[in-house]
């Protein structure tokens, strides 16, 4: 270990004689691309060295990973790691040949590129809301985020807008207004739930857009009327963003909202049951598509008598700063205990139903009756019962 530390002092020193003075390295060519020439593990030693400026770690990356070739994604997450939450915004402001803009990008899809984790991981929508606005400006504007729907993009961006509603400008929240792709929204989500944003400034112009948009489809005017306050932001009109998330089933479209529930509290549900007590276990708020939802379970017992079938209920909820759903659209499914895939769930029907708000929607398991607490044996799966409802689309 002590021969390693005096190779590692050694290769610094060496490190920082050819490049401890950043100005002449971005000043001179045949310097900069002897820096891109090194290889990940040297960059990683260089970076960690005293180069003064804290902006010259930076520097140095992005000039890297603007002139690098072949680097494999495990150097790129690893070199990527090495950049800070509060020195993020700098990339913006580096001398021109470093190309930060750049490299902020990547670290931005590195960071927060999958939306629907970024919305439910409560470190990363932290982080998330920390960045200074410049940053998230341009995390809107990218195309490569993997969402589910643009849903997503909005509901992200409505956690940072609360958390910095007191720092925010006006002009601000216009500009992210304009960089959402509200015609990828949902028809719900645009029509119901975008105008009860308080971020969202340009709620006046929504209604004509939405009918513009019935009526042309992709092909909207980018103007509306003889005004400024006319002008249909691009972006409204954009493309979707252009990679989804890993299928997790052949239709993107339907895909399973689950929750397993340790085998205690259905034990307790089960045995307050049997003694006359009326018992249900709710499941926290779960993220799907620009709504947050609960999952019920309860042994309906309408006379007391056995035996008892199983109820799951899907309804939608309310998770500041998003409102629930005005109308959702469910598919109706018998629910039944799925022995391959060891859940039970949702799934199998094409019909569908609307509800509205928190209405929710209910399913009986009229082939899962629970008589005791011994017959859980077959439906649980690693001392929990897993419950799947199977989402066919919201509107």
């Amino acid at each position: 270990e002590g021969q390693q530390r005096k190779v590692k002092d050694v290769c610094k020193k060496k490190l920082m004689q050819e490049f401890g003075d950043v100005s002449q390295v971005l000043a001179n060519d045949a310097l900069a691309h002897c820096l891109c020439s090194l290889t990940p593990s040297a960059l990683e030693l260089l970076c960690h060295c005293d180069l003064g400026w804290r902006g010259s770690r930076l520097c140095y990356l992005a000039l890297w990973f603007s002139r690098a070739q072949g680097v494999t994604v495990t150097d790129m997450k690893k070199l990527l790691k090495m950049i800070p939450l509060f020195d993020v915004n700098l990339l913006l402001f580096l001398p021109p040949v470093c190309r930060g803009r750049d490299l902020c990008m990547k670290w931005l899809l590195f960071r927060f590129g999958i939306v629907h984790k970024a919305i439910t991981d409560y470190y990363l929508r932290f982080m998330f809301c920390s960045l200074p606005f410049p940053v998230v400006s341009l995390w809107a504007s990218l195309g490569q985020l993997q969402v589910y729907n643009e849903n997503d993009v909005a509901v992200l961006l409505s956690y940072w807008c609360s958390a910095n509603a007191s720092r925010a400008t006006p002009q601000k929240f216009a500009e992210l207004s304009s960089l959402l792709r509200v015609g990828c929204l949902s028809p719900s989500f645009r029509h119901f739930t975008l105008p009860k944003l308080s971020w969202f400034t340009k709620s006046a112009l929504l209604p004509y857009f939405n009918v513009a948009r019935e009526a042309d489809g992709d092909k909207v005017a980018s103007k509306l009327g003889p005004s400024d306050a006319d002008s249909i932001p691009p972006a409204w009109t954009a493309l979707p963003r252009r990679f989804g998330l890993p299928r997790l089933s052949s239709d993107l479209t339907d895909t399973p909202l689950e929750y397993s529930f340790d085998k205690v509290e259905v034990v307790a549900m089960v045995q307050f049951t049997s003694a006359g007590i009326q018992m249900g276990l709710e499941s926290p708020f779960l993220y799907h598509r620009g709504y947050f939802w609960g999952i019920t379970m309860e042994l309906n017992v309408p006379d007391g008598s056995l035996p008892r079938s199983v109820h799951v209920s899907l309804r939608c909820v309310t998770e500041d700063p998003i409102p629930e759903a005005t109308m959702a659209r469910a598919a109706e499914y018998p629910l039944r205990p799925q022995k391959d895939s060891a859940y039970l769930g949702i799934g199998g029907s094409d019909s569908r139903q609307w509800f509205k708000e928190s209405q929710g929607l209910g399913m009986f398991a009229d082939d899962v009756r629970i008589r005791s607490v011994g017959e859980l044996d077959e439906l649980l799966v690693d001392n929990q019962l897993r419950i799947s409802c199977r989402m066919k689309d919201i509107a």
